[in-house]
């Protein structure tokens, strides 16, 4: 198997990965906006892993196109493209792999707006639950405490 046959290869490996993704992404919304936290775990077991298998067959096409001369941008791994039999196949892949992957990114996006919304209303419910003035520290996403303030509270006088 020649060069670009390999890099075809791995260029389909890579789009299949993002598929994946993609559909992980969309399972993942559809459990936010159910609150179902075990079907969550099991999403965010799914993703770790879709994520750490796509990066081993990034890893293996980067090396591969490497093998050809110092490749660090998305143009200069269409300019690769260009000594291959398959160039145009390449360029197809790598173009759909480009859109897939943004298309990925802005689903990540709004499932973390999500989140983020989710865990606002929660907080506000533990307030008006503990009928305190101060919040009481919630963790972000990030794994930080976040703390926030409300001018309001029900309960008392």
């Amino acid at each position: 198997m020649n060069l670009g046959q390999q890099l075809a290869d791995a260029m389909r490996q890579e789009l299949s990965c993002m598929e994946q993704l993609q559909d992980i992404l969309k399972r993942e919304h559809q459990a936010l906006v159910k609150a179902d936290v075990a079907q969550l775990e099991q999403i965010t077991q799914d993703k770790t892993q879709a994520l750490q298998y796509q990066a081993q067959v990034k890893d293996r096409r980067s090396a591969l196109a490497q093998s050809r001369g110092g490749v660090e941008s998305s143009e200069e791994l269409e300019a690769l493209f260009t000594g291959f039999d398959n160039a145009q196949q390449l360029r197809a892949m790598h173009a759909a792999f480009l859109q897939l992957a943004e298309t990925c990114n802005e689903a990540n996006r709004a499932n973390g707006r999500l989140i983020a919304q989710q865990q606002k209303h929660t907080v506000g419910a533990l307030n008006v639950l503990r009928q305190t003035e101060r919040d009481v520290p919630v963790y972000s996403g990030q794994g930080a405490a976040v703390e926030s303030r409300t001018g309001r509270i029900l309960g008392r006088a």
